[in-house]
């Protein structure tokens, strides 16, 4: 599959997955959606972001090379379910918030689909995000095309992040403060409470940051603290 030019669906251009549609646009690919059905204001959205209109989801499902499903759980099974029942034979990203208790069962719901599957879960604010705010926007991936998805997001507000475990789950981790804000991550690293890595293992970081934080109390340096916030 070349890479540098794709045919992209984005299911629900709303303010997360029209920033995830600009930020491909700009990148040169096609990107596309389906008008079908859709609000005034979310038509308005998909063409401020540059998105090409196919009109319905068949069409979508007959020309897309990838298609990225962002919307709320309750219209993400039944994206997927479209998409099997059009047929679809590219990638297919779900970056969709899914309960705790149904990611394993969606997750191998995906894994048995003819289609490649991709887990994928979005940690951050749509483009502009709140002022004051981190700009972090992460795009856990999780799957056997996992890297090809991620260097779609080379060098753009949305960095790309391969893991070895659901991304969902890893996300609610995120949430539930179990897993560190990556500013937080390099102070403590900085402050040689962590040994730098060559590697980017999130999961082992992950688990000596939270070791870190039940050995010592830590207070992070407030003068860089504002300095992060500053140049978000």
């Amino acid at each position: 599959m070349d890479t540098d030019s794709l045919k992209i669906g984005i299911t629900h251009p709303g303010k997360m997955g029209s920033s995830v549609g600009v930020v491909l646009v700009e990148e040169g690919h096609d990107v596309i959606w389906a008008s079908e059905g859709r609000s005034e204001e979310t038509t308005q959205r998909a063409v401020d972001a540059g998105l090409r209109d196919v009109e319905s989801f068949t069409q979508m499902a007959a020309e897309a090379d990838v298609i990225f499903s962002i919307c709320m759980q309750p219209g993400s099974l039944e994206i997927f379910e479209k998409a099997v029942e059009e047929g679809f034979t590219g990638i297919f990203v779900d970056a969709n918030f899914v309960n705790d208790d149904f990611v394993s069962e969606f997750n191998q719901m995906g894994a048995d689909a003819d289609f490649p599957f991709v887990d994928g879960a979005i940690y951050g604010y749509p483009i502009p995000g709140p002022y004051g705010f981190t700009s972090e926007r992460s795009f856990y991936l999780h799957g056997d095309n996992a890297q090809l998805i991620a260097d779609l997001f080379k060098e753009t507000p949305f960095e790309g992040i391969v893991l070895d475990e659901s991304a969902k789950v890893f996300r609610a981790r995120r949430m539930a403060g179990e897993t560190p804000d990556p500013l937080e991550l390099e102070m403590l690293k900085e402050k040689g409470y962590i040994a730098p890595r060559v590697d980017t293992d999130l999961r082992k970081d992950a688990l000596e940051w939270v070791d870190v934080k039940n050995e010592m109390e830590w207070i992070p340096d407030t003068d860089q603290d504002t300095d992060a916030a500053e140049s978000d």
